[in-house]
């Protein structure tokens, strides 16, 4: 049976089994070969019916003797079977299921698991899984006398069900299955056949069996998707050009002896690679990842200062207008001396003053626009766009990213290259502060060339963080109002803008008042920050926190992406249980960053559910040991948030127990596309089959992005 068919031609199925089995996302023969146990049973032991133990789980094999079937007060039915075996008796009932006294009759041998109780002095397995023996032997069960697979199920199947179908597939289509891995590698990589690790991951014959077996398919799909990413990239490097940048660097030289610090070895690295990158006549697709703090931003400028040397613009879209305003403010404090202007462009923008702008853009006037989503928006034409930079990247999709590349389409074509192509495509890096660990990165951006940015400036002490519960509330807020009195500023960060009927935690605008009616506060200005302001609010209420006109800031976590404070040093976070560990990780980031030391006040109870998962924040100030801890609590979904993850849906592969296997599957991909760039040869053919069928659509998505 071709493993494509669809599944209600196999043998056992049938239209109303396939309805059931399509819910479990089971159409095709294939799919139900894929449709992995979610736990193995040990069933291996077959326990004598006079060695039955009270109260434990067991397997046994027995004849019955007889079977009835009788109604118990409230209309139940209750099948009973007396059985005999081993020199012994017990007995078995199972209720509402009155269609056993059809199917089990005195004389068959019946393999039982389930927990066995006394009844009457008497051994019973109550509601127990059983298997019909053809003749009392145990070699062909299924759900007994081995290891047994548990899937996961839907109403109207069982466990017996699907390990009797799942046997059916087995034999009739997994001989069809050719192995889309040549055997060299197999073999270079211990891997077992496709054959072994279908047969070994739903019934295998020791415990053992069922890793290797789950190993080898997960490797599949992370080397599928590692192949995609590589097509893609050659195909798009093959179809794009760029405008080769490759200034004499005397902008970005000025920019380094005016700026107070020297680069750190890290960034200096991250920018060698950058620059190389945008050298070339392909486009550059870059992520640099760096934790909070680490000086992110001025590697940016320093390319977009390569940019502007030869003369091509560049684009600057940040996630937030508060963070979009400050790199405006920043660049035009560190370009404006050198010649180059830069300007701002938000949703709140005048008319007036857009239309300015635009105009402005599409002469060549404006060097660099730095903006929120209005630079995606219609009539923003830039003159010759050729880098672009889009901060927090996972805060925007790939089709967002997509259409601003597509506004350098404009520029002058270049080269032979760009003329074959027809097109030229700006350089692209991406940027994140949320340090992602390396098995998700390889999974998301496996398109994208990776920079890591860990060594953090000069000065830059991480703060300290504790945990503190309500007792200690009191003493806490004294010591910070004296620390404020001296000048420093202290963030009280909350989950909530108002107070909910819905969900009862300490609120902002509840917390401000309770601030100002607080006997160490007497005196100091407490500001209000929060996602429903106006932007001109928020733009006056940040810069009086940053003047000390206001010291003490209550604001919600629209405060977690590039607020760059220099003189804030304290953080109190109320209700962080609420926050994934990556999110604190940000939020903490927003001190500390002027030198010195700083402090960061965790709200939590001592005896809560969350304390344990808050000590990370305690013992790591890492950003990727957090990262890698939070992916380990609340898996690859919840660390992305859904509606951003773009995450490739697996079937067998998990981010968080398979560590390795990308790293290995990434190396191998490389290995086969250095020999065969399109997957062409012979002993590939599978291979780019599984490619095309597991990852096709996200390879076009990649083509074209």
């Amino acid at each position: 049976m071709d493993p494509n068919t669809q599944v209600q031609y196999l043998k056992g199925v049938g239209p109303r089994k396939a309805s059931l089995l399509k819910r479990l996302e089971v159409q095709t023969v294939r799919d139900l070969l894929w449709h992995l146990p979610r736990a193995w049973l040990d069933r291996s032991r077959l326990t004598p019916l006079p060695q039955l133990v009270p109260g434990a789980q067991q397997t046994a094999v027995a004849m019955v003797r007889s079977a009835r079937l009788r109604r118990a007060r409230g209309g139940m039915t209750i099948f009973e079977a007396d059985l005999e075996g081993d020199g012994g008796h017990a007995s078995a009932a199972w209720f509402n299921q009155p269609f056993l006294a059809d199917r089990i009759r005195p004389g068959q041998f019946l393999l039982l698991s389930g927990q066995v109780r006394v009844d009457q002095d008497a051994r019973q397995f109550t509601h127990p899984e059983y298997e019909i023996l053809a003749d009392g032997g145990t070699d062909d069960a299924l759900s007994g006398g081995r290891i047994v697979p548990v899937y996961p199920l839907t109403a109207g199947l069982t466990q017996r069900m699907l390990r009797v179908l799942v046997r059916a597939a087995l034999d009739e289509a997994a001989v069809h299955l050719r192995d889309p891995l040549p055997p060299a590698l197999r073999e270079r990589l211990c891997l077992p056949d496709l054959s072994w690790a279908l047969e070994r991951v739903h019934f295998p014959v020791a415990p053992e069996d069922a890793d290797k077996a789950r190993d080898r398919l997960a490797f599949d799909e992370f080397a599928a998707l590692q192949l995609a990413f590589g097509l893609a990239r050659r195909r798009r490097d093959r179809a794009e050009a760029a405008i080769p940048l490759c200034p004499a660097g005397l902008l970005q030289q000025q920019l380094r002896t005016a700026l107070p610090f020297a680069l750190t070895d890290g960034q200096e690295h991250v920018l060698s690679e950058i620059l190389a990158d945008m050298a070339r006549p392909g486009p550059m697709n870059r992520l640099l990842q760096g934790d909070v703090g680490s000086g992110k931003t001025v590697v940016a400028a320093l390319a977009i200062l390569a940019a502007a040397e030869v003369g091509v613009q560049s684009a600057y879209l940040a996630p937030t207008e508060i963070l979009a305003a400050q790199q405006a403010q920043l660049f035009e404090q560190w370009f404006g001396p050198l010649g180059v202007k830069s300007a701002l462009l938000l949703g709140r923008t005048p008319a007036a003053e857009r239309r300015r702008l635009h105009a402005a853009l599409a002469a060549g006037e404006i060097a660099v626009l730095v903006g929120t989503h209005a630079i995606l928006g219609v009539g923003v034409e830039f003159s010759r766009l050729g880098f672009v930079v889009v901060d927090e990247q996972h805060r925007f999709g790939v089709l967002q990213r997509q259409r601003l590349r597509d506004k350098g389409e404009h520029g002058a074509v270049v080269g032979e290259r760009a003329a074959a192509a027809g097109e030229v495509s700006p350089h692209c890096l991406v940027m994140s502060a949320t340090p992602i660990p390396r098995t998700l990165s390889l999974t998301l951006y496996g398109d994208l060339d990776v920079s890591l940015l860990r060594e953090m400036p000069a000065g830059r002490v991480s703060p300290i963080t504790r945990l503190v519960d309500d007792r200690r509330r009191a003493p806490m807020l004294r010591w910070i109002a004296d620390r404020l009195r001296e000048g420093e500023r202290a963030f009280f960060v909350h989950p909530l803008v108002e107070e909910s009927e819905l969900v009862d935690l300490r609120d902002a605008t509840s917390a401000v008042e309770e601030l100002k009616q607080h006997p160490s506060f007497a005196g100091i200005e407490i500001g209000l920050l929060h996602g429903r302001m106006k932007g001109p609010e928020k733009d006056l209420v940040v810069q009086r926190f940053r003047d000390g006109k206001v010291p003490c800031l209550v604001t919600t976590t629209v405060v977690e992406v590039g607020v760059d404070i220099p003189r804030a040093t304290i953080m109190v976070i109320e209700h962080p249980d609420r926050f994934g560990l990556s999110q604190l990780h940000q939020l903490r980031g927003r001190i500390g960053r002027g030198g010195g030391a700083s402090h960061l006040f965790l709200m939590a109870s001592a005896k809560g559910p969350a304390h344990a998962r808050l000590q990370v924040l305690v013992r790591h100030a890492d950003g990727f040991q957090v990262a890698e801890e939070d992916l380990r609590l609340r898996g690859p979904g919840e660390f992305l948030g859904t509606a951003q993850s773009g995450l490739p849906r697996f079937r067998v592969a998990d981010l968080v127990r398979d560590r390795d296997l990308p790293v290995r599957a990434r190396a191998e991909a490389e290995r086969i596309l250095a020999e065969d760039p399109d997957l062409t040869a012979p002993e590939h053919a599978e291979l780019r089959a599984l490619v095309q069928y597991l990852y096709g659509a996200r390879m076009r998505l990649y083509e074209v992005g």
